[in-house]
């Protein structure tokens, strides 16, 4: 096992810790449900949260409103200490997502967009993820610039969303005890 094989499982080990806070936190303050690594993917996630929630409504309980999941594709992203969040359909369930993983240590990115997940980063994972970006950006922007691109208003689309997500991340919210 190599040096970066170590850290990358330190790194995981630390971000798992992190998220089991989160998601604790979202179940105390009241989503009904909150899992990880809840379905094989978005699609599927959703629809047996419906399922689950119309088989509570069925049996008088009272439906699912308050939901937070990622999926298993967003759990191979756990040891590079970067997950998506999706939540309820509610702005403000978002926003809750974003303060319970403040509150648990976590850097969110996050838009404020009902159609965005909450993006939560182990504070470690800052830099890396910025460097990503910045490489992402100046290889569409070739692209587009070269001719290569089929679609270039559709990559060019993509290099605005990725520049206002690396301006999020050249100073990212973070929470208390993250110590970015």
């Amino acid at each position: 096992m190599t040096s970066s094989d170590s850290r990358r499982d330190d790194l995981r080990d630390e971000m798992q810790a992190l998220l089991d806070k989160l998601f604790s936190n979202l179940k105390k303050n009241g989503f009904q449900f909150a899992r990880q690594d809840f379905m094989c993917s978005m699609g599927c996630g959703l629809q047996e949260i419906v399922n689950i929630s119309e088989k509570r409504e069925a049996a008088g309980k009272e439906p699912i409103t308050r939901w937070a999941f990622y999926h298993e594709q967003d759990a191979a992203m756990v040891k590079y200490g970067d997950v998506h969040i999706a939540y309820g359909d509610a702005v403000e369930q978002g926003e809750d997502v974003r303060q319970a993983a403040l509150a648990a240590g976590l850097c969110v990115i996050w838009d404020g967009d009902i159609l965005s997940r909450v993006e939560v980063m182990h504070p470690d994972a800052v830099e890396h993820r910025v460097k990503n970006l910045q490489y992402i950006i100046s290889i569409n922007a070739e692209r587009i610039t070269s001719g290569q691109a089929e679609e270039p208003w559709r990559v060019a689309e993509w290099v605005a969303k990725d520049k206002a997500r690396l301006e999020s991340l050249t100073e990212p919210t973070c929470g208390e005890s993250s110590g970015a």
